[in-house]
């Protein structure tokens, strides 16, 4: 990450990201995830080091209510067992956790800048949620037929 400076406590670190389907295994995206969820908990739950979890776009190999019921619940049980835990989403609803718990949830992000075909960003982190979107400007450039009246 690119930064000035950073100084961290030495932490173990957990992640779940990339989850994948294994054919080979029968396992599916959600399968894997949930995998990987598990054990994130049962390093933050063991003793030594605090434990930093860092989550991306949790379980979105299942639908959306179910994906933000789980995460929620996933987020109120971590709390108690990591010293922080890091998400990543494009979940606009899963944002709104820290409007119910003010105390307990740092928004952040990144914004965009976006030409008619480009996109860009600064990678600097901004306070609270984004307030732009940008998935259906990228998938238009793409030439995917996406109806500007639905925008």
């Amino acid at each position: 990450v690119p930064a000035r400076s950073c100084r961290l406590r030495p932490m173990r670190l957990a992640t779940v990201m990339r989850a994948q389907d294994d054919l080979a295994a029968g396992r599916s995206r959600f399968q894997a995830e949930v995998a990987a969820l598990r054990q994130a908990f049962l390093l933050a739950e063991r003793s030594g080091p605090p434990a930093l979890v860092a989550l991306d776009e949790v379980l979105g190999g299942t639908n959306s209510r179910e994906r933000h019921l789980g995460t929620k619940a996933v987020l109120t049980a971590l709390r108690g067992r990591a010293a922080a835990v890091m998400v990543s989403t494009h979940d606009l609803d899963l944002c709104r956790l820290a409007d119910q718990q003010a105390d307990r949830y740092v928004l952040a992000h990144f914004a965009d800048s976006a030409g008619k075909e480009d996109l860009a960003f600064d990678y600097r982190l901004l306070p609270g949620a984004a307030r732009s979107t940008n998935a259906l400007r990228v998938m238009r450039a793409a030439g995917l037929p996406i109806d500007e009246s639905e925008a």
